[in-house]
């Protein structure tokens, strides 16, 4: 069958039951955990002409992720339940399915069932010191740290420490103070 046999049957469907219909029906049904594959086949027309069909207008889309979200809800509380009703001799295939519903509602909605992550940034920034420092380079080159290739220093101050890394010359500086 052709992709305009294809597509003729999902014009069909939508003069039948109308656009609204369509969409409300497929993405009610996903919302209650029907397979989209095997609802676009209940239609008679392909998967990927139905994903297709419902890409091509945002709104549309807007409510397939509403469906997600929903779908999301549905296996955050099968999980419970499965949970729940779990007995001794299940302990392990109601973790297993617990599991399964929980990963799966991470994938269909992030936002609430996804890994959190949290980034803690423990350093402090002198603003005043990144500004000259940056002021430095530009008035007088920049050249990368041979020892320590993430350091950037000025060829100036590469030439004033004897080519001697900057943590280097500090650690001499601070020796000499010792005296």
């Amino acid at each position: 069958m052709g992709a305009l046999a294809k597509w003729g049957k999902m014009t069909e469907l939508v003069a039948t039951m109308g656009e609204d219909s369509v969409v409300a029906d497929y993405c009610s049904r996903i919302a209650e955990g029907e397979h989209p594959r095997d609802i676009s086949l209940s239609y008679g027309v392909s998967p990927i002409i139905m994903r297709e069909w419902m890409e091509s207008v945002p709104e549309r889309m807007r409510k397939w992720e509403l469906a997600k979200r929903c779908l999301a809800d549905h296996l955050q509380w099968d999980s419970i339940t499965e949970a729940q009703n779990c007995d001794v001799e299940s302990v392990q295939l109601g973790k297993y399915r617990t599991e399964t519903y929980l990963k799966a509602a991470s994938v269909f909605n992030r936002k609430d069932y996804g890994a959190k992550v949290e980034v803690e940034i423990n350093q402090q920034i002198s603003i005043t010191a990144a500004l000259e420092e940056a002021h430095k380079r530009v008035i007088n080159g920049v050249t990368y740290d041979q020892q320590q290739p993430t350091n950037l220093i000025t060829d100036r101050q590469h030439e004033q420490h004897g080519g001697r890394s900057l943590v280097e010359h500090d650690a001499a500086m601070s020796e000499v103070g010792k005296d």
